[in-house]
């Protein structure tokens, strides 16, 4: 009798343990969904605020080498996400030709 007291002490206990970890697993994809949510939030105003080679070489009426040559001269601000590199629209457009 104390051996099926005992499983069933031990069956409840386990019940809850899944119970709390499957409330925690709801809430860590909760947390996910917004972080992820403000990521893209955060990427759409990056985009927004920043020129790539191309636009930048418009907006300064340069070409792309001229462009490259003062990026790496340090004369133009950058931010480089993979292979790409982009330019802030205020900080670009204060550059001169």
């Amino acid at each position: 009798m104390d051996s099926a007291l005992t499983n069933v002490a031990n069956l409840s206990e386990s019940l809850n343990t899944m119970s709390l970890l499957s409330s925690q697993i709801s809430k860590t994809k909760s947390d996910l969904q917004e972080l992820s949510k403000s990521i893209e939030r955060q990427q759409a105003q990056f985009l927004k605020d920043t020129l790539n080679a191309k636009e930048a070489c418009e907006a300064l009426g340069i070409t792309e080498p001229t462009l490259i040559k003062r990026r790496n001269a340090g004369l133009i601000p950058y931010v480089k996400l993979g292979r790409n590199f982009y330019y802030l629209k205020p900080e670009a457009a204060l550059c001169s030709k």
